[in-house]
C-alpha cells in the first residue's frame, strides 16, 4: 500500500513537472510572437514614415511651387486677353489647391503613429471628410483584414476611393455612396457605389471626364482589374479586385 502511494505521489509530481514544462514553453513562443509583431509593425511604421516623408519632399513641393507659378502667371497676364484667359488660369489653381490639401491629408494618415495608418479608419474619414456639407450619405463596410498590408496597396486603395468619391460628389447627383472592402486569402475587392444619374456610356470621353483611365493604371500597377458599370438613373459601380500574396494570414 506504501509503495502504491509512493508511486502516485511520484506520478503526480511528473504531471506536475510536465505541465510546467509546458506553459514555460507556451509562454516562450507567445513572448516570441509579441518580439515578432513588434518588430514587424515598428518597421512598418517606419516605411510609412518615409514614404510620407518622400512625399512631402516631391509632390507636395512640387505642387506648392507650381501654385506660385500660377499666382505669378495670374499677374502677368495681357490685359487684352486677361477676361478670356483668367477662368481657365482659375480654375488650373483651384485643382492644384485642392491636390495639395489631399497630399497634406494622406501625409498625415500615413505619419500618425497612434493608429499606424489603419486604412479602415483612414477611409472612413476621407468619406466623412469628402461628404460633409453636401446631401451624400456615406456608407462603408469591410469584411476581413490583415494587421497590416503592403504600403504600396494600402496606398493605392485609399487613392481609388478618394478619386471615385470625388467623381460622385461632382458629377453623379447620387444620395447615397457605398464603399465595400472585402478580403479573402487570395485577393482584396473593392467596391465603390452610388445611386445617382450614372453616365451615359464608359468610354474615351467619360475616361477624360471622370479619370477612369487613371484609376484603371493605378489598379493595373498592382495586377489588378478594375470594372465600370453604369446605367442611367441608376447609379455607377467601380469594382476592383487586387491579388494578394497567399503567405500573408487575414482575418
Amino acid at each position: 500500500m506504501a509503495a502504491s502511494e509512493a508511486e502516485k505521489n511520484e506520478l503526480s509530481v511528473l504531471h506536475k513537472m510536465y505541465i510546467q514544462f509546458i506553459l514555460m514553453r507556451l509562454e516562450a513562443f507567445h513572448f516570441s510572437d509579441e518580439q515578432l509583431l513588434d518588430a514587424e509593425e515598428t518597421a512598418v511604421a517606419m516605411e510609412r514614415n518615409t514614404i510620407a516623408q518622400n512625399i512631402h519632399d516631391g509632390i507636395t513641393q512640387e505642387l506648392f511651387f507650381i501654385s506660385i507659378q500660377l499666382f505669378q502667371l495670374k499677374n502677368a497676364l495681357p490685359a487684352h486677353a486677361r477676361d478670356e484667359l483668367l477662368p481657365y488660369v482659375a480654375e488650373i489653381e483651384k485643382k492644384v489647391k485642392e491636390s495639395h490639401r489631399d497630399m497634406r491629408q494622406f501625409i498625415i494618415e500615413l505619419k500618425n503613429e497612434k493608429r499606424k495608418f489603419n486604412l479602415h479608419h483612414a477611409i472612413e474619414k476621407l468619406l466623412q471628410r469628402i461628404t460633409e456639407n453636401t446631401d451624400v450619405r456615406p456608407v462603408f463596410e469591410h469584411i476581413g483584414w490583415v494587421s497590416q498590408e503592403q504600403a504600396d496597396i494600402e496606398g493605392e486603395i485609399y487613392h481609388l476611393v478618394e478619386e471615385a468619391a470625388k467623381n460622385v460628389i461632382k458629377h453623379a447627383k447620387a444620395k447615397h455612396l457605398h464603399v465595400a472592402i472585402e478580403v479573402t486569402s487570395f485577393q482584396l475587392m473593392v467596391t465603390i457605389m452610388d445611386d445617382g444619374i450614372g453616365m451615359k456610356k464608359v468610354g474615351v470621353h467619360q475616361e477624360g471626364k471622370f479619370g477612369l483611365g487613371g484609376m484603371e493604371s493605378r489598379i493595373r500597377a498592382l495586377n489588378g482589374t478594375i470594372l465600370f458599370e453604369t446605367e442611367e438613373a441608376v447609379g455607377t459601380t467601380v469594382t476592383a479586385f487586387i491579388p494578394r500574396e497567399r503567405n500573408i494570414a487575414y482575418v
